[in-house]
């Protein structure tokens, strides 16, 4: 029986399995050390650039959670959420999404009945449970592990209303986009963000409710921090299959130097989340998760921490470039090779006066 189509009081006892641990909150992305050093904060004190560029710039991050919350908010109301497609790999840009839904979740004070990562087992639902799926650039053909996966949530809860949070779009093979809409378009209540006009005109073509709307990230705003920085730029290019082959800049910085830096601690909680999918006691599995996004903070922090030694940022990566406007930091931004970091860009935080286009 599809997860969607029980009705025999699986969410309440979801509710008694996963209180607790499973329903914990973000409301801090640098615990630890660093939580002095980088934070966020609802303050004013802001490390700005002087003048009309500091409210320019302010204003501007402010208006892009409003959008996001504007269409978010109306589709989830009051009702639990289930939040699925967390992130279980160390790609530090969707960890500032996931950081930034916890922020959203504390804000709204939603009431997050569970949390699962990707690939998990899916648990059974209400059909008044609204399912969240984490938003982020891997929708299409590029990760086709990762579609696949939001596919099967897709069939499995043909009676809950399903909202992806914003994503970019990419299929390099129309074939894979003709399947992916053929799964997808059956659901009659899925709702897609989309972060870009490209992504927006795929989406319709595939016959799903689709509405631009900005990246999650943009909920941690201000990251504020009072680690003493330089006039220098750091250089931060992707090194995966997105990057640009023949780009002829040198990359100073990767996420992986985050992740490497505390490998031991990043491997430990990795296996910890890895091994919890083959227990079926809720207890284990929810504190395997509140650890996971427990670290997520501390990569967050620590990515924050590289980026502070700087006033400058060039970069190829969009949360890269994020990181930089969240910290009210300056961004050189260079494209990835579909086009997905521009098409951002130019959508959203183009009249940012700290955001320089490079054009290849």
């Amino acid at each position: 029986m599809p997860c969607g189509s029980r009705h025999d009081g699986a969410c309440d006892a979801m509710d008694r399995r996963e209180t607790g641990a499973d329903r914990m909150c973000a409301p801090s992305i640098a615990p630890g050390a660093l939580r002095q050093r980088c934070r966020l904060s609802d303050a004013a004190h802001l490390t700005l650039p002087e003048g009309a560029a500091a409210v320019t710039h302010q204003a501007l991050m402010t208006e892009l959670q409003k959008k996001s919350t504007a269409w978010l908010s109306p589709l989830i109301g009051a009702r639990k959420l289930l939040y699925l497609d967390l992130p279980g790999h160390f790609n530090i840009g969707d960890h500032l999404i996931m950081q930034g839904t916890e922020r959203y979740f504390v804000e709204k004070k939603a009431d997050v009945i569970g949390r699962r990562v990707l690939f998990q087992k899916l648990p059974p639902i209400d059909r008044d449970v609204v399912i969240l799926c984490h938003g982020g650039g891997n929708f299409g053909d590029l990760y086709p592990n990762i579609q696949l996966y939001r596919e099967r949530i897709v069939r499995e809860y043909p009676d809950n209303r399903i909202v992806f949070l914003p994503q970019s779009i990419h299929f390099k093979d129309n074939d894979r986009l003709g399947s992916a809409a053929k799964a997808m378009i059956l659901h009659a209540d899925l709702h897609i963000g989309v972060r870009d006009p490209r992504s927006l005109e795929i989406a319709l073509s595939m016959g799903l409710k689709a509405n631009l709307v900005p990246d999650m990230a943009h909920h941690l705003y201000p990251i504020e921090h009072d680690i003493e920085h330089s006039k220098g730029v750091l250089r931060h290019f992707r090194e995966d299959r997105e990057a640009i082959d023949c780009r002829d800049v040198k990359s100073d910085f990767d996420w992986s130097e985050v992740v490497n830096a505390k490998y031991l601690r990043n491997k430990w909680s990795k296996r910890l989340l890895s091994g919890s999918r083959f227990f079926s006691n809720q207890s284990v599995l929810s504190s395997a998760i509140r650890q996971w996004i427990d670290n997520s903070r501390i990569l967050c922090g620590d990515a924050c921490a590289h980026y502070a030694r700087n006033d400058t940022i060039e970069t190829d990566r969009l949360h890269g470039h994020l990181l930089a406007c969240l910290m009210n930091l300056r961004s050189v931004v260079h494209d990835n090779n579909y086009g997905k970091v521009h098409a951002y860009v130019r959508n959203w935080t183009a009249e940012s006066p700290l955001v320089t286009l490079v054009h290849s």
